[in-house]
């Protein structure tokens, strides 16, 4: 039974604590409904439409998690390949894990911070001049702006393989930075 000192005596203050407590129950309810492994499935499936529409990018992963109140993801066993050559991926990784921005509720995507393990950049050319990237498709006026925050990736694999030449590149560090200067932390290799 409920305390009557806790709803109070007014009826009319009982009936907005319960529409309150209502309110916060379904809104926990809902939470929980966006985090089911069938709800999460059905996220990575858009995302993978999207970029296959929009960017011409074949996603594959073995899982998605994210958490909507902190507004991060995390996808395990990535695979990006191009549509036409979905069986040889450009770009591979362990994980990649991102923290979005509150703008990114408005449409406008910001990303606070990405991190990933384990990345593998693997670019082919065909002697045909055929290769394994991606090419943009769709109308690009539909597209979020993406703002990037410094990213440093570190245990870089890259290899560039051609009938003439090949190249390969392990254990690299990469920082990238979106305009402006480069601040004092992140200047030089290490």
């Amino acid at each position: 039974m409920i305390d009557a000192c806790f709803l109070g005596s007014s009826p009319m203050l009982r009936k907005t604590r319960l529409a309150a407590a209502a309110a916060v129950g379904a809104i926990l309810l809902a939470l929980l409904a966006a985090h089911a492994p069938s709800v999460r499935a059905l996220v990575l499936q858009r995302a993978v439409e999207a970029l296959r529409a929009s960017y011409g990018i074949d996603l594959r992963a073995g899982s998605l998690s994210y958490n909507l109140p902190t507004l991060s993801a995390e996808l395990h066993d990535v695979r990006l390949a191009a549509v036409g050559t979905p069986a040889q991926p450009f770009a591979t990784a362990d994980r990649i894990a991102v923290s979005f921005g509150l703008r990114t509720l408005t449409g406008d995507v910001s990303l606070q911070r990405v991190s990933i393990t384990g990345p593998r950049i693997d670019v082919r050319r065909e002697g045909d001049g055929t290769d394994n990237l991606p090419r943009a498709t769709g109308d690009r006026s539909h597209r979020a702006t993406v703002v990037f925050p410094p990213i440093l990736v570190e245990s870089l694999d890259v290899s560039f393989v051609q009938p003439a030449a090949s190249v390969a590149l392990r254990g690299a560090t990469l920082r990238l930075t979106s305009g402006g200067p480069p601040s004092r932390r992140c200047t030089g290799w290490r």
